[in-house]
């Protein structure tokens, strides 16, 4: 309870304290990150870089990991299926960055 308190509590801030964008799964197709459809990447502060959905709230970057309040976002990173043997485990979480750095000027 008083962490879904918390999150309620921090989504309204969150949204005024830098830029937020609305992205979706069809907006990126295969390039998608995540397990989820849809969110918003969100910029807090001087460069931390969220990803809020179904009310809760992802450390997309280190800054924002480094807060140590937010959900990890592994738990929604979508695994790269087009690697056979070699290559990166995880879809690039690269695009949802760019949109948030961008989002903290």
């Amino acid at each position: 309870m008083r962490i879904l308190l918390l999150v309620l509590f921090l989504i309204p801030s969150i949204a005024s304290a830098g830029g937020r964008q609305e992205v979706k799964r069809e907006d990126f197709g295969d390039a998608w990150p995540f397990t989820v459809n849809q969110g918003a990447v969100v910029c807090r502060g001087s460069g931390s870089v969220l990803f809020v959905t179904d009310r809760k709230i992802y450390a997309i970057n280190g800054l924002a990991k480094s807060d140590g309040v937010y959900e990890d976002v592994r738990e929604i990173w979508r695994d790269n299926a087009s690697t056979k043997k070699y290559g990166p485990p995880k879809v690039s979480i690269d695009p949802i960055i760019t949109i948030g750095l961008s989002l903290c000027n």
